[in-house]
């Protein structure tokens, strides 16, 4: 076989190699970028009456916006769109007195950032306990579940559930501290 033949040969193998090393390293980078920008949202129930934290906040750990699609608060089997003000239904089955909470809710479309968090539910500072007795009521609900569907900047949709309500052992601790 002629030297120009297997240089020929050989030279198209190479380029047909670099062809698939490329196509590949363009999807690994291309699935690196989607991980990098994922959201990741998470939340908690906060009690801290001292420095005035209590609340109920959704904060997105991830590296990239979250788009909320739909926003559902689970509680004792009854479900609550979080996309509109639902709160007063909210209180109204559980039968938790609508004082002084501070309150919000998630429009179809809301943006979360990277890093940020918002609060959805806390007591507002008042004269006597009874905002932070009603809150603690509220978390001790027995099924109390936040449960968000949202993308990710590539369309990707992430959906998250989470029970934000304390355990029996933890409300009955708050309530023989509140006296309720």
């Amino acid at each position: 076989m002629p030297t120009d033949r297997v240089l020929s040969i050989s030279a198209t193998i190479i380029a047909f190699c670099a062809i698939c090393i490329s196509i590949w390293q363009g999807n690994m980078a291309r699935q690196h970028n989607r991980l990098s920008l994922a959201p990741y949202i998470t939340s908690a129930p906060e009690i801290n009456q001292s420095e005035n934290k209590s609340g109920v906040y959704v904060y997105n750990d991830g590296t990239g916006p979250a788009f909320i699609k739909k926003a559902f608060l689970i509680a004792n089997g009854k479900t609550f769109d979080l996309t509109k003000n639902s709160w007063p239904e909210i209180y109204k089955h559980l039968d938790i007195e609508t004082l002084c909470h501070y309150q919000s809710w998630f429009k179809e479309g809301t943006v979360l950032r990277s890093a940020e968090s918002i609060k959805i539910l806390s007591p507002e500072k008042s004269e006597n306990d009874k905002c932070y007795i009603e809150f603690i009521k509220f978390l001790g609900s027995y099924e109390l579940d936040l449960h968000f569907v949202y993308d990710s900047i590539y369309k990707e949709e992430y959906q998250y559930k989470q029970r934000i309500g304390i355990d029996i052992r933890e409300f009955e601790t708050y309530k023989s501290i509140l006296k309720f």
